[in-house]
């Protein structure tokens, strides 16, 4: 079917296609202008692509409206083409515009390049400075002369540029370094209380004003004060690892086993060397075992949990026990347990100590102290027997000794005109060897009571106890026994 339009339908027509046409002229200048501004192309022939498409397009609407144009004359309607050609004016100086934003946006184009390629470089530096920490291997010296080389060579100008970072009194200088007028200064600080800094030289000459006024830039400045922020964090951390690492070997090289356990199930989460050597397990083998296989005490979830409760509600605990080795044996410990809170996260803290000596010296005493009671019991046997002995004796002896005496005393009374001098000093004799013998009797007597009974102190003196022994002796007339100088008089118990 076809449909014939004539008249004033065909210049409704032709003024909507002119009207259509129009917009999409302003469309392809818009589609320029976004090209740059919202850097829709990445690289440079993504720009140029974007740039010719949009002149095609514009070259293309132009032409239609010019054909446009001639329809209308064909019509004879002056008064559109009048309006048709102020309407292409109007979107030529648009397009004038636009042309002219374009090219101050393509001679942009090399400067915000080079900012986006030294933003870059600028990245590329710290990640390789994040890489150079190692928290087990950090040097520090190392670190910062690493630094002050890399930090030249992301400068605009490396070949001209000078760096020298100082930290703690001790220089550390890049290749060449020369203090010069121009150049940038950060402060390095650490929580530690220790300070650095580090600075940037340019090396210039008398006529180089362009490079002495803009020496430096935003992007480099930024960066200079991120690299300073970045050592003092490194510093603290060389501080930190130093401390840990001294830690540690105090604590591997302690005579005691040192665990970190894990509460929830009793997994060990690290042990010191001391512990590895002792048990004969690797770090690693240790670490996938619990406390339960090492102490059979805590083996078992129900005996695990109730101990574990109960050291969280006390908060440490000492107990003894008994740690199996890999090969099977078995040795006594002691071990203090401290349960530890670190934010969200609990710990407990082990500490065993191998005594094995002191449980064998523990039961030799014990062996000691039985021997000794089973002594002490036959001592006080044989001292009861010795005792009874003693009264025996005394009471046995006593009686004889009181009849010789009492018929000695009889005999000087009764006889004492019929006996010569010889026979009243044997009488007087023998009257005083009988006193004596009581006397040693009563001696016997108090000695089965030493240790039971205290006695008073009394003093005796030591010349009158010889005189007694002398005559005890009865030594014949033709020996004489003397006792030189003066005896003391010392302090005993009857």
């Amino acid at each position: 079917m076809v449909f014939m339009i004539r008249g004033p339908s065909i210049r409704i027509v032709r003024l909507l296609e002119t009207i259509a046409w129009s917009m999409v002229l302003l469309c392809a200048a818009l589609t320029m202008v976004l090209a740059v501004h919202r850097q829709y192309a990445e690289t440079t022939m993504g720009l140029m692509a974007a740039t010719i498409g949009g002149a095609v397009l514009l070259g293309f609407s132009v032409s239609r409206l010019l054909s446009l144009r001639r329809g209308w004359a064909g019509v004879g309607l002056d008064e559109y083409r009048r309006l048709v050609e102020e309407n292409v004016r109007r979107r030529t100086t648009e397009l004038s515009l636009v042309n002219e934003d374009l090219q101050d946006e393509l001679a942009r184009y090399p400067t915000v390049r080079k900012q986006l390629e030294q933003r870059l470089a600028h990245l590329a530096f710290l990640y390789r400075l994040s890489k150079s920490v190692e928290p087990d291997h950090l040097n520090l010296p190392t670190v910062f002369a690493q630094t002050a080389e890399m930090l030249r060579e992301v400068y605009r100008n490396p070949d001209r540029t000078c760096v020298r970072i100082t930290f703690d009194g001790i220089p550390y200088e890049s290749s060449g370094f020369t203090r010069t007028e121009t150049g940038q200064y950060a402060a390095i600080a650490t929580a530690q209380g220790k300070s650095g800094a580090i600075e940037v030289f340019l090396r210039t000459n008398d006529t180089d004003t362009v490079a002495v006024k803009d020496a430096f830039s935003t992007e480099e400045r930024e960066l200079l004060d991120t690299v300073a922020e970045r050592l003092g964090r490194i510093a603290e951390l060389s501080e930190v690892s130093r401390r840990l690492t001294s830690f540690r070997g105090l604590i591997d090289g302690s005579y005691d086993h040192a665990f970190v356990i894990d509460p929830t199930w009793g997994r060990l989460m690290d042990v010191n060397r001391t512990a590895c050597e002792r048990l004969g397990y690797s770090r690693e083998e240790l670490l996938e075992r619990t406390i339960g296989q090492i102490d059979g005490a805590l083996l078992g979830d129900v005996a695990w949990s109730r101990w574990r409760d109960e050291l969280r509600r006390t908060g440490n605990r000492v107990a003894e026990g008994v740690h199996t080795c890999k090969s099977g044996l078995t040795f006594s410990v002691e071990t203090s347990f401290r349960w530890v809170s670190e934010g969200s996260q609990d710990y407990i803290i082990a500490m065993s100590r191998d005594i094995t000596e002191r449980k064998h010296a523990e039961r030799k005493q014990a062996e000691l102290i039985e021997q000794l009671r089973r002594t002490n019991e036959k001592v006080e046997s044989i001292n009861r027997e010795l005792k009874d002995f003693a009264h025996v004796v005394s009471h046995d002896l006593k009686a004889p000794l009181v009849g010789i005496k009492s018929m000695a005393d009889w005999l000087g009374k009764d006889y004492a005109d019929r006996l010569d001098a010889e026979g009243a000093d044997q009488l007087r004799q023998l009257s005083e060897m009988a006193r004596r013998m009581e006397r040693l009797i009563a001696g016997i007597l108090e000695y089965s009571r030493a240790g039971h009974v205290k006695e008073p102190g009394v003093e005796v003196d030591l010349n009158e106890a010889a005189a007694d022994a002398i005559d005890m002796v009865a030594a014949p007339s033709h020996i004489d026994i003397a006792v030189e100088g003066r005896l003391p008089v010392v302090e005993c118990v009857e």
